[in-house]
């Protein structure tokens, strides 16, 4: 008896054993899931924007969510204010954000990827309003200036000593310049024509581009806290380079056109 007791004894620690290794050949075997990368953007038609689903949409948006499918990282969108944005990246809270123009002083916490999107700076007025001898940024001192506040293109003007109307968010825009708070709209023409054409307002609005105003250059920026945040940037160029050169690039971007 005490024999059979002994054989079971080891049979029992074989079987514990056993589960055991087969747990850890599971274990290895199976490839941990990496939490997904969390990217931040402000509403920023037609570059980025929600649905009334909460799903996230835009041409940047397309572009970095296939990227990312392709080189096998899982990104994730959140939209929240400007200023939330960027002091949320300085903490080390988030991945990067996006739609992001360049400026010096964010080099301390970001890493700039290659140019993601282009826009055209200008001023959107109400049809028929007094525009003439409006080209350049000097040229907007006599009228009554409206802009996102956050936004980097805002420097030009302070250059000009041109004072203007803090926009708290771009939804509030459209229908600051309906009740005449401003008579301009200081604005990506792309950002300014995709959400007059979702409001109806294409017919009632002018565009007029600032000669002096380069084209502005958007990126997707890398926290500089995000860990191997150089190699993800460097396979993340890779792929918009080849999106560029095969037409994905310029499909996704017809979608919005």
């Amino acid at each position: 008896m005490k024999a059979l007791s002994v054989l079971s004894h080891l049979f029992s620690g074989f079987k514990k054993s056993g589960l055991i290794l087969t747990f850890l050949v599971f274990s290895l075997s199976t490839p941990i899931k990496a939490a997904p990368l969390v990217f931040l953007a402000d509403h920023f038609p037609p570059y980025e924007f929600a649905n009334p689903m909460g799903k996230a949409l835009g041409f940047d948006v397309e572009v970095i969510d296939k990227i990312f499918k392709d080189i096998n990282l899982d990104a994730q969108f959140k939209f929240v204010p400007w200023n939330r944005v960027i002091n949320t990246v300085k903490k080390g809270e988030a991945a990067g954000y996006f739609s992001c123009a360049y400026k010096p002083e964010r080099e301390a916490y970001s890493y700039y990827s290659d140019v993601l999107s282009t826009a055209t700076q200008g001023i959107i007025v109400k049809r028929g309003f007094d525009v003439s001898g409006i080209r350049y940024v000097s040229d907007l001192k006599r009228l009554k200036i409206g802009s996102v506040e956050g936004y980097a293109a805002n420097q030009y003007l302070k250059d000009a000593g041109i004072a203007f109307e803090k926009i708290g968010h771009i939804s509030n825009a459209f229908p600051m310049l309906s009740r005449e708070r401003f008579d301009a709209l200081f604005l990506s023409l792309e950002a300014g024509m995709f959400l007059a054409s979702e409001a109806g307002l294409s017919d009632k609005l002018a565009y007029i581009p600032m000669q002096d105003i380069p084209v502005r250059k958007y990126y997707l920026c890398f926290s500089n806290q995000l860990e191997n945040h150089k190699e993800i940037a460097e396979k993340f160029n890779k792929k918009l380079a080849e999106f560029r050169e095969d037409g994905t690039y310029e499909m996704i971007h017809d979608r919005y056109r």
